[in-house]
């Protein structure tokens, strides 16, 4: 199981993000706000969550702990995959998905 990687990103696209680690380049789905925060050529540390099936082998990535803790809660909710947590997490961040959740005026509901 992979926490983090941490290297230099050599591609970066709206939600991908490609870290190059000891010569092996690792194919990251990003958020949009993790994307924000990383530039191609720069060293960039991505806390990471995997999908493992059958027939993928897949790596999500994000900035900050508590965005990888939130994917992993909404993947979590029957209903919500990979890339719909990935989508609303480019949405909301992690504590306006908590106070949406705790609220009664839940863009949530929406979902």
């Amino acid at each position: 199981m992979f926490y983090h990687i941490n290297g230099f990103v050599s591609e970066l696209e709206p939600n991908l993000a490609v870290l190059e680690c000891g010569g092996v380049g690792f194919a990251v789905n990003i958020t949009m706000n993790t994307a924000a925060s990383i530039k191609v050529g720069e060293k960039a540390k991505l806390y990471i969550s995997e999908a493992i099936g059958e027939n993928n082998f897949d790596l999500y990535g994000f900035k900050t702990k508590s965005e990888k803790r939130c994917f992993e809660m909404l993947i979590s909710v029957s209903g919500i995959g990979p890339k719909a947590g990935l989508s609303i997490l480019s949405a909301l961040s992690p504590e306006q998905i908590s106070s949406a959740i705790l609220s009664s005026n839940s863009p949530l509901y929406l979902i």
